[in-house]
């Protein structure tokens, strides 16, 4: 399923916030620009980057990117400030060192369209080395998410789980609705 874009207001605001991460903010933006939903904003907000970010956030041209500057002040100030800016009606964080899978925003939309009760969901994190290569998920990093899992599935509620597990490892996994 490709959702495309839309004249009116974006359906997803992706909000980027950005410190010092020259090596990998391209990547992270160009992750959102190739996702088969095409109906969104990025919303970057530079948390007061020393670095050549913002230069390379400028060099990027799409209507639907938008670069905000800030001193530094941390990046949950920056997300705050992407939040409130956001003009769509579901938001996802991404952190500047991070790439989303082409699919993660249209699996969450449908996840939220089959069940509109729902106000946030997470989704599951692949680690990759700089070069963008995957970690190999045997070992530790399967054992967590078994953990996580056998524990949700044994009765436990599911953020007791989750927090238990540390299975919300990052901000980037999140996608939640404007109004929660």
């Amino acid at each position: 399923m490709t959702i495309g874009p839309s004249e009116k207001k974006p359906l997803v605001s992706v909000v980027i916030p950005s410190y010092n991460h020259e090596l990998y903010v391209r990547a992270a933006i160009e992750s959102v620009l190739d996702s088969s939903v095409k109906n969104f904003e990025i919303l970057v907000v530079d948390d007061g980057s020393t670095d050549q970010s913002v230069k390379i956030v400028n060099e990027m041209k799409d209507p639907r990117l938008k670069l905000f500057t800030q001193k530094n002040m941390g990046a949950h100030e920056a997300i705050n400030r992407g939040v409130s800016l956001a003009a769509a009606p579901w938001i996802a964080i991404l952190n500047s060192d991070d790439r989303f899978h082409p699919r993660k925003l249209e699996m969450h939309l449908e996840l939220h369209a089959s069940n509109p009760h729902l106000e946030a969901s997470a989704s599951r994190v692949r680690y990759i080395y700089e070069d963008g290569k995957p970690v190999p998920s045997d070992g530790y990093l399967a054992w967590r998410y078994g953990e996580a899992k056998r524990s949700y599935s044994g009765g436990k509620s599911l953020w007791i789980s989750l927090i238990q597990t540390n299975h919300l490892v990052t901000t980037s996994s999140l996608f939640i609705g404007k109004a929660s």
